[in-house]
Formats: C-alpha cells, sequence, structure tokens
C-alpha cells in the first residue's frame, strides 16, 4: 500500500514541507503539505525533480577509481577505494606537512546539516589550513558587509515582509529564490500583502524579474548598484530623514559617514546608473516618510565589482533612519543559539589564500585561489584535495580550463557526489553519498534565516540506493583510519540535538518538560514547531558582535571603496559596451540538478 511520508525538501533555503509518496520503498509522487508550519503548502517543482535524481540512471551508485583519462572510472568497493585514500593521504601529510590536503565544498551539501556538522569535525582533526568553497564567489560580499558593520558575517539582517509598508530590493529575485540570506517560502503572500497594506515594493534590477513584475521596477545599468544607493543616503541625509535616537545608541561614526557621502549626489548617481536624478529624489523622499522601511539584496549586489560597498551601503538605508530593530524593518530575528558563535574565526580575511593572498570570506577561500595553490611550489602547496558536492570547473572560478589543468597535477583527488560532472572528472576517486530522501535532517543552515523562525525535522524517507554514504560517515571514517578516531565521538547528530536542546525552546536535557529536541521534532512535531509567527525583533543589543555594541557606519573598509568609487573610470571604456548579468532559474539550483528530465523541458 502506498503511504505518504511528512519530510522537507533540502535542494534550496526555504526548505518546504512536502510529502512523499512510497510504494514498495521507491518515492512515487511529491506533493505539497498544507499544514506545514512554515511553507503552508507551497513547495516548486524542485522537490518532485529530485525523484528523477534519486533514480537517475547515470546517478553515482558506487565508488568509482579512475584507470584511464578524465572520466574513465571503474567501480571499486568501498574498502579498496577508503585504504587507498587512507594510505596515500596519510603518506603524503607525513611527506609534505598537514597543509598539503585541502578542502571544497559545493552548495548542495550545506543543505545537509550532517555534512556541514561533519566537514567541521573532520577539517579540526587533521588540521586542514586551507578550505575553498563558493562563498566568495556567492555571498562572500554579504558575508563582508555584514562582518564590517555587525562584527560577524553571521549576523545577516532581515526583510520583515511581513509587517513592512515600504521594500526596496536590489540585485535580488525572491519571487524566484524564495529568500537566499532569508527564508519565506510564502514569499509571493508577503509581497501581496505589503500591496494589501498600502505599501510599496520597489525593486532595483536591470532585469524585469519576476520580482519587479509583482512592484515598481526601476531599471538601472548591470553592477552600478553602489552609485544608486550611495545617492540614496545622501538624499536621506540631506532631506533629514535620519534618526537621531537610533543613530546616537546603536552606531558610531554618522558625522564621517555624511561627510563621506557628501558628493554622491543624485546627478553623480544618473550619470552611472542611467537612473533619473529626479526619481532618485524622490524615492528617497517615499522612503523616509514611509511609517517602515527594509530592504533586501542578494547576488546581483553581491556578485559585482562593488559588491561588499554596495552591500553596506543598502543595509545603512534602514539604519540611518531607524528601521532597524524594530516590526517592518530589518532584524537579525531569532536563531537557537548565537548566530555568530560558529563565525567567530569565519568573518572577512580571517585567513588568506596562499599564493594569492585572496581573503576568506565565512571561512571559505575563493575557488579561483584553488588553480595557483596547486599550480606554484612553495611551503603548503596544495597536493591532495577532497571535493564535496562542488564543480568550480563549470561553475564558479571563470577559469575552468586553468583550474581542469590544475586539478590533474594533484598527487591524490577525490570527490564525493551524486555525480560524475566537469570537475570531479580529474579525481582519482568518486565516492557515492546519499540524496535528501535517504537521510535524516533539520534546516540548520537556515535556523537563524527564517522571517517566521520554525523547527522541523525528518528522518530518511527510503533506503539509501545503491552504495551511497552520507558524506559525514565518510569523513569519520577517513579520519579513523588515519588515527584521530578520539576526534570523531561525537556525531553530527549529537552536536545539532545539543543546539536544539539548549536553544530558548528546547528541552534543556530535561529541564524544560515542555521543550523540544531532535527526536520530539521526529515525534511529536512532524509538522514543524513554530517558534515566532512573525520575525523577532528588539534583539541588537543582544546579538551584535562588535567590540561596543555598536553598528560601524564608517569603516575603513566602507570609506576607501567609496574613495575607489569615486575614481573608478572603467564604465567610460567604449571597448567593452556591454555587461554581464546572472538570473535565477525556478525549475534549476546550479549545475547538479541539470540531468534530471523534469526540470529540462524544451520550453526551458
Amino acid at each position: 500500500m502506498p503511504s505518504d511520508v511528512s519530510t522537507f525538501c533540502r535542494v534550496c533555503e526555504p526548505m518546504c514541507g512536502v510529502f512523499a509518496t512510497v510504494e514498495e520503498g521507491r518515492i512515487t509522487k511529491i506533493r505539497s503539505n498544507p499544514d506545514h508550519v512554515l511553507s503552508r503548502g507551497h513547495f516548486c517543482k524542485k522537490a518532485a525533480g529530485m525523484i528523477d535524481v534519486t533514480y537517475d540512471v547515470d546517478r553515482v551508485r558506487t565508488p568509482l577509481k579512475r584507470t584511464g583519462g578524465p572520466g574513465e572510472f571503474t567501480p571499486v568497493s568501498w574498502n579498496e577505494a577508503l585504504d587507498d585514500i587512507t594510505g596515500r593521504l596519510t603518506a603524503l601529510r607525513e611527506r609534505e606537512g598537514a597543509e598539503a590536503f585541502a578542502t571544497y565544498i559545493g552548495n548542495p551539501p550545506y543543505f545537509s546539516y550532517a555534512t556541514v556538522l561533519g566537514i567541521d569535525v573532520f577539517k579540526a582533526a587533521l588540521g586542514v589550513r586551507w578550505h575553498y568553497g563558493v562563498a566568495g564567489e556567492d555571498s562572500g560580499a554579504l558575508a563582508a558587509a555584514c562582518e564590517i558593520l555587525y562584527g560577524s558575517g553571521g549576523l545577516i539582517p532581515k526583510p520583515d515582509l511581513w509587517r513592512t509598508k515600504f521594500l526596496l530590493i536590489a540585485g535580488a529575485n525572491p519571487v524566484t529564490s524564495h529568500g537566499s540570506s532569508f527564508v519565506e517560502p510564502q514569499v509571493s503572500q508577503a509581497l501581496r500583502s505589503i500591496g494589501a497594506r498600502g505599501g510599496r515594493v520597489v525593486v532595483l534590477d536591470p532585469r524585469y524579474t519576476e520580482t519587479a513584475r509583482r512592484g515598481t521596477h526601476v531599471p538601472l545599468l548591470a553592477g552600478s548598484d553602489a552609485y544608486v544607493l550611495a545617492a540614496l543616503l545622501r538624499e536621506l541625509i540631506v532631506q533629514g530623514f535620519v534618526s537621531h535616537r537610533f543613530i546616537a545608541r546603536h552606531t558610531r561614526g554618522f558625522d564621517v559617514l555624511r561627510q563621506a557621502v557628501e558628493p554622491c549626489t543624485t546627478e553623480w548617481a544618473e550619470h552611472h546608473s542611467g537612473v533619473p536624478a529626479q526619481l532618485l529624489r524622490t524615492l528617497a523622499r517615499d522612503i523616509g516618510t514611509a511609517e517602515s522601511f527594509a530592504v533586501h539584496g542578494r547576488t546581483g549586489t553581491s556578485t559585482q565589482r562593488y559588491g561588499t560597498l554596495a552591500t553596506m551601503l543598502l543595509h545603512l538605508l534602514p539604519i540611518v533612519t531607524g528601521h532597524f530593530d524594530v516590526p517592518g524593518g530589518i532584524s537579525f530575528g531569532w536563531a537557537p543559539t548565537d548566530p555568530s558563535a560558529g563565525l567567530k574565526d569565519r568573518g572577512y580575511g580571517k585567513h588568506s589564500s596562499r599564493v594569492d593572498r585572496l581573503p576568506d570570506t565565512a571561512g571559505l577561500l575563493p575557488s579561483l585561489a584553488l588553480i595557483n595553490d596547486i599550480d606554484i611550489a612553495g611551503a603548503g602547496q596544495v597536493r591532495a584535495l577532497m571535493m564535496v558536492g562542488g564543480n568550480p570547473s563549470l561553475t564558479s572560478t571563470g577559469s575552468g580550463p586553468k583550474l581542469d589543468a590544475a586539478l590533474q597535477k594533484l598527487d591524490l583527488f577525490f570527490s564525493l557526489d551524486l555525480y560524475v560532472n566537469e570537475t570531479n572528472r580529474y579525481a582519482h576517486y568518486v565516492l557515492p553519498v546519499t540524496g535528501m530522501f535517504e537521510r535524516e535532517d533539520v534546516p540548520l543552515l537556515t535556523f537563524n534565516t527564517m522571517l517566521r523562525p520554525s523547527l522541523f525535522a525528518t528522518a530518511p524517507v527510503i533506503d539509501r540506493v545503491g552504495e551511497a554514504r552520507e558524506e559525514w560517515e565518510v569523513f569519520y571514517e577517513i579520519g579513523r583510519r588515519m588515527g584521530y578516531g578520539e576526534a570523531f565521538s561525537m556525531t553530527p547528530r549529537d552536536i545539532v540535538d545539543q543546539v536544539i536542546r539548549q536553544s530558548s525552546v528546547g528541552d534543556r536535557f530535561g529541564e524544560n518538560p515542555a521543550g523540544v529536541c531532535f527526536q520530539k521534532l521526529l515525534d511529536e512535531h512532524p509538522n514543524g514547531y513554530g517558534v515566532f509567527s512573525e520575525l523577532p525583533t528588539g534583539v541588537l543589543e543582544a546579538m551584535i558582535a562588535t567590540p561596543d555594541k555598536r553598528i560601524n557606519l564608517a569603516s575603513d573598509e566602507l570609506l576607501s571603496e567609496l574613495k575607489r568609487l569615486h575614481h573608478d573610470r572603467s564604465a567610460d571604456n567604449h571597448d567593452y559596451p556591454l555587461r554581464l548579468i546572472g538570473l535565477r532559474e525556478t525549475l534549476s539550483h546550479n549545475t547538479w540538478m541539470h540531468n534530471a528530465g523534469s526540470l529540462m523541458p524544451r520550453s526551458r
């Protein structure tokens, strides 16, 4: 008999609650869960498309050893693969030092709590210094901006969509992404609610996006956001829409900031962005007179020349007007644990790459740095690499052929993935991992980004396909075989259960019987546990991580970037008249779902 199993999707940030129909151990259908505490019946086709991924004939189902050229693999046993990997890795580290081994993590693994926690335990046990990933090419500017303003890359303010009267979106398309840096599966409904309250949604974007169609579209030249946002900030100050009370209590450096943006006139912004000066002056007045005001920016403001500056300027708009940490503004919200705690050593520029000295963001070095760190000899040269769910040759670095050439120089390269892809085709081993329906999970990535904070969990829906293992199990097994067994005494389940139990809604290991833990979420709350029905406010002083507990309005980074912006003449170079932008797709997520036929229709 078919049975419906409550679970949730782990393709992207919303993590929508769904039902999986299972017949004879096989998933046959995915449908919405109207009672899920967060998604309330919303889900998109990607969740159903994961059925295709789960049973794809091209999926890696057994460990593969490269026995020929790139992409030429032969199935082997787990024992043979791990014996060879650990033996070669141990010998290499003894010969070259611990720094010879690096790790790389892509986007999909971040939606598995156990993978994120497991790789941290693994890196700590083995003393891994070089850790690369997609943050530098994706969210690096956002993490850097939050580190500079609030003291931690983990403190990302969210827009209070359900209560705001004025929302300014820059370089983001949440109707398609359903968040990204904030989580709200019901984002379309939330945007409609702004209009129903008599409010406005204004979208700064070079493209007439799905989100722009829901409000007022202000088109601008790609990459010119910083000009527009600096001019808006100046206009708010000039027109007197400044909350001196909030500034005096929660910030420092306002007078310096005011002087720094004085040259940022609306005419200057019009020249560089194409947005009419009068429109910017009117927009500033509308923002300043709004009852409440929130902002949101994402990849469009992050992945550009002035990404960090644009992100900081966007945040400064509600800060100087006093719409921070109040209903309808932006707020840090809630998390079961201090969101900055795990990022004390993972802000901006805490470490740098070996050769090019490129800074890390949120603990990840840019993919681009990996090329020279492999290629160029010297102390700490990368000679072995473990890649988890990544495909930087195709998507991340912009230097695919150079990276491909570098990867072939490695003494050991092994990958944990669902597929053989454009990057790991050069690996010595590709190891099969579980898909989202084959593992338990909690939304660890999004605990502190939900506009309506909630907790929920899922058990595995089906048995593992083929010989797939969870990534953390592979990390732990490699570590144990290399003699680091004591470091792996706590499983990821143990760690995340402690986080939940010690939270404000946790059972405190029995002290609060009404509270929750991982097992209670599974057994007693199949539709999730609602923590707050709205985005919490009044948390700024408790959560901000700067030494003086104040927002830094005039950091050296912001001032130097404003100066660089004023002296930049690259836009006047007519030899390069075109500008490249990206876009979100509802039916796709990076590169790892492109083999699913249901998500790649001819009409795409």
